[in-house]
């Protein structure tokens, strides 16, 4: 009876010594053989499995953008290759590691990581592989991200309409159908930026001066959307004015014709041909009236932006004298190009036309407008405190204290007339003139009350008219000509200045230059006249 009441004694395999917990186990070299053929086979096909599913992909998809960024799988393969060298390296040493523990007396594996016991001995893929293999994957996806250089991504395919006519001077469509969300800052693989785009044909263009001014309208549109030609484009790979580089290569094509092999280059720069035999010896196709072809290397756009680039085409084309009119297209865009920074300040947002629309009506709305704006000739114009004090910062502390102005809420307006002020105001509730033929003198009227209220984006705009209008109007003079207009016409407003003059506080020469003479200031108003 004792014997049925008899509890068995339980035994902890673990804490005995591996020679006492492998005897209890009773495996026998069959089964372990077994047993080592299944592992084996598991750990290969694992292998295979997440080289299929991890490796081959992440591979797959870093080739392929390299070759789409790049637009050529030859200009740095070597990393792609070696992430994946590296990858499959890390894993083989995994697996002999394993192989060749299981193979020893005692597991030295086993024993680093902490495992006693052989028979569990399966359990060390987890520990060696996995680290080797799974985290060689992401470790190697960061060593890419970091290790290699920036590159563009591949150009939105929607937009390439649009630089592909940059590149072909089809400027009328790039201006009508250009959408408004692109960027105008963005790099193309291939062309680099906008500006670097149009460079090939604003050098090549076939025409006279009609033609190049469109190309000079074209460079001003870009810059006023936001391009600006100092951008540098580090990897684009396309050419501009010149022979394109000696075949093989892009954009040629071999041709045999009963024995007699030649080549053909059809690509942006043009289209060319040459001996098998004389592969750096390229022309173009003597066609009646085409001009023939530049006997320079084409430059690469890769490390410039437009400007370089095209100091680089004119250092090259300044070697031949025969070329010098295309040198010279060069120094008048270049020209164009300096107007970037006043292009940028004249590029406004775009806005709905219903909004410009409403706000001008609420401009007109007289009934709930609180403020009053006195002229000094007696006159007065009404607005509203809302629109004023959030437009000036110095009519809302003038608005908002308890001096005269905050307890009237009137404002004086000196020095402007009543049509300059409404034009000011038409600039501050609209940020659009009211008409387009106002003259120098309504601009510069309204600029200066707009310097005193401190109403900075219509100063912008103001000067930003002025310097186009003096630019514009006077064509034939100098840079000093055009400075010293446009001091007349602001020295020639100021009653003070003018009543000094009469006093005589001034020198002869300088009361000469500042005196309000008829007929000089007739032929200056003329030439700053907007028509």
């Amino acid at each position: 009876m004792q014997d049925l009441y008899h509890q068995p004694k339980v035994r902890d395999v673990a804490c005995e010594p591996p020679e006492v917990a492998w005897e209890h186990l009773g495996l026998s070299l069959g089964s372990l053989g077994a047993r080592a053929v299944l592992g084996g086979i598991a750990v290969i096909a694992s292998f295979i499995a997440i080289a299929a599913v991890v490796f081959l992909p992440l591979a797959t998809y870093s080739i392929n953008y390299v070759d789409q960024a790049l637009c050529t799988l030859g200009a740095n393969p070597d990393r792609s290759v070696m992430g994946i060298l590296v990858m499959t390296v890390n894993w083989m040493i995994g697996l002999l590691h394993i192989f060749a523990s299981a193979r020893a007396e005692e597991s030295q594996v086993s024993a680093k990581v902490g495992f006693t016991r052989r028979d569990r001995e399966g359990i060390l893929i987890f520990k060696v592989v996995w680290p080797c293999g799974g985290g060689t994957a992401s470790q190697s996806l960061a060593v890419r991200s970091s290790d290699t250089p920036f590159m563009p991504a591949p150009t939105d395919s929607q937009h390439e309409w649009l630089w592909q006519s940059l590149g072909a001077g089809q400027y009328q469509v790039v201006s009508s159908l250009a959408p408004f969300d692109f960027d105008w800052k963005s790099l193309h693989p291939i062309y680099g930026t906008p500006l670097m785009a149009m460079l090939h044909h604003a050098i090549l263009f076939p025409g006279g001066k009609e033609e190049e001014q469109r190309v000079h309208d074209m460079a001003r549109y870009c810059m006023r959307q936001g391009a600006d030609p100092r951008i540098v484009a580090p990897r684009a790979t396309g050419l501009s004015v010149g022979l394109p580089p000696a075949p093989p290569g892009p954009n040629w094509l071999a041709y045999d014709d009963a024995g007699h092999c030649w080549w053909q280059y059809d690509g942006p720069l043009g289209i060319f041909w040459c001996e098998d035999s004389k592969k750096d010896d390229s022309d173009t196709y003597a066609c009646p009236g085409a001009e023939p072809a530049i006997k320079i290397t084409a430059e690469e756009h890769s490390g410039h932006c437009c400007i370089t680039l095209a100091l680089a085409i004119k250092r090259k084309l300044d070697c031949w004298g025969s070329y010098r009119k295309y040198s010279e297209r060069i120094d008048r865009l270049m020209l164009v190009l300096t107007e970037a920074d006043i292009c940028h300040s004249a590029h406004l947002m775009l806005m709905n036309e219903g909004l410009v629309r409403d706000m001008a009506k609420a401009m007109q709305d007289t009934e709930r407008a609180d403020v009053e704006l006195r002229l000094p000739e007696g006159g007065s114009v009404r607005a509203h405190s809302l629109i004023l004090c959030n437009a000036s910062p110095v009519l809302d502390a003038a608005l908002q204290s308890s001096m005269c102005e905050g307890r009237t809420q009137v404002i004086n307006a000196l020095d402007i007339s009543e049509p300059a002020l409404k034009h000011l105001l038409s600039l501050i509730y609209t940020g659009c003139a009211s008409r387009e033929d106002l003259p120098m003198k309504m601009h510069l009227q309204a600029l200066d009350l707009a310097h005193r209220w401190q109403v900075d984006r219509v100063v912008d705009a103001l000067e930003t008219k002025l310097v186009k209008q003096v630019s514009d109007d006077v064509p034939s003079l100098s840079l000093d000509q055009r400075i010293q207009l446009l001091n007349d016409a602001l020295v020639s407003r100021d009653p003070r200045l003018m009543e000094a003059v009469e006093r005589g506080a001034f020198g002869r020469v300088a009361a000469k230059d500042l005196r309000n003479d008829e007929e000089p200031r007739k032929k200056r108003r003329r030439a700053l006249e907007v028509s």
